[in-house]
């Protein structure tokens, strides 16, 4: 496996083999492209529908048993024919490599770094579904480079889904949200943050700039984007914003120390509302603040995949990670893709000390050790880097396989 980062003069992401290869943008559009006025999927549900399925998981009775078992096969596929293929399929709406992905109000959104696009499925309950929604490009079998504009996505790093509401991490220095659920391909998105408009890429780290977004969460009210290149940033709105280039209320400077404040630009970024969480992959580790910080400089509270604050090195076990991208808090569980690793880890409950141990573990038989590249079935992966979480189904983004998988989670 070669996995690693690298960085560009113009400030874009760029993986070693393997990895993101980015070309240089070419400002414009081709008017050929341009959305169908056919290309209505469906309506997109109401508040109240989206208010009563949130209030039917946090009215969930508690649970009793683990999360998930060691090894647990997927029940679920999509991006593949099936469990045991990889292929790279072109550019249709069955085909992608996942980087982000998100699910809200029934739907799941997948970015598609190569293709400049988003997908996106009406929950699925079949193996190898085609995409409904697309976001960035006019039709499923186009990649066309169209510049900086309020339909296009030059650089789709994640994907953060809450309510109606869908954000999407552009690297060209910006952050597009649609304030309703997309229905037509190509929407425009409502809203930028980063930039004045639509039309612009400026670099910039502060509370109304955007450098690189690459991580994204919401919880409807507050955002949090995680980013900044050589300039780790995470930039925290306390409020949903409104207008374009609306101002974080904060903006907190990481690094590349190896310590309990700083962190790298790259990796995802969580809360439960309270807590913020941290995947520092240059690092090997995951960073937890008990409340988030509104300040920067503010040490983190834990560290994981690290015995203490000062160690960085990569490792295998269940206390240890190499690479770790994707996080998220499912039932009062910690969950992390640990890329390097070619696993999901789970932590359950969610530690309140530094070098704790996961409890189970995805894509291996157990949590002691990690074998790499293996043959794709329902019970392997290769390098997730992102999950997702519907109210009973755990997906994770299986990016070199390109494929979602899917595993139904033990909760009553």
């Amino acid at each position: 496996m070669s996995r690693g980062f690298a960085v560009s003069s113009l400030g874009l992401v760029v993986l070693f083999a393997g990895c993101r290869f980015p070309e240089l943008p070419v400002i414009g559009e081709d008017a050929g492209d341009a959305p169908e006025a056919d290309a209505l999927i469906d309506a997109p549900p109401s508040s109240d529908a989206v208010d009563a399925a949130i209030d039917a998981v946090d009215a969930r009775p508690v649970r009793t048993g683990p999360l998930v078992t060691n090894g647990q096969a997927a029940d679920l596929v999509i991006g593949q024919p099936s469990f045991g293929t990889n292929a790279d399929r072109g550019v249709t709406a069955q085909s992608f490599q996942p980087d982000g992905i998100a699910f809200a109000s029934g739907r799941l959104w997948a970015t598609d770094y190569f293709h400049r696009r988003v997908l996106g499925w009406n929950s699925p309950t079949a193996s190898d579904p085609a995409a409904g929604y697309l976001l960035g490009q006019s039709l499923f079998t186009v990649d066309a480079d169209q510049g900086v504009s309020q339909t296009s996505i030059f650089q789709a790093q994640d994907v953060e889904a809450v309510g109606t509401k869908v954000l999407v991490a552009d690297g060209m220095n910006r952050v597009l949200i649609w304030t309703s659920l997309p229905v037509a391909a190509a929407q425009p998105a409502d809203l930028v943050l980063g930039q004045p408009d639509f039309t612009t890429a400026n670099v910039g780290t502060g509370p109304s700039q955007m450098r690189v977004p690459w991580g994204l969460w919401s919880d409807g009210a507050r955002v949090l984007a995680r980013g900044g290149f050589l300039t780790s940033r995470i930039w925290s709105w306390t409020s949903f914003p409104a207008v374009n280039a609306a101002p974080a209320a904060a903006v907190l400077a990481g690094g590349v120390g190896a310590n309990a404040s700083e962190f790298r630009s790259t990796g995802g970024v969580t809360s439960d509302g309270t807590r913020m969480v941290v995947a520092d992959p240059g690092n090997h580790r995951v960073l937890i603040w008990n409340t988030i910080p509104a300040t920067t400089g503010q040490p983190a509270d834990i560290v994981l995949g690290q015995p203490d604050f000062a160690s960085v090195t990569a490792g295998t076990g269940a206390a240890r990670m190499s690479t770790p991208t994707g996080v998220a808090i499912i039932d009062g569980a910690l969950l992390v893709a640990d890329a390097g690793n070619d696993r999901v880890l789970v932590f359950d409950p969610l530690p309140t000390a530094s070098g704790a141990a996961a409890a189970q573990v995805l894509g291996q038989s157990s949590t002691a050790t990690a074998v790499l590249d293996q043959t794709p079935s329902d019970r392997t992966m290769n390098e997730p880097t992102d999950l997702a979480f519907d109210g009973r189904h755990l997906f994770v983004a299986d990016r070199t396989n390109r494929r979602v998988l899917r595993y139904t989670l033990n909760l009553p």
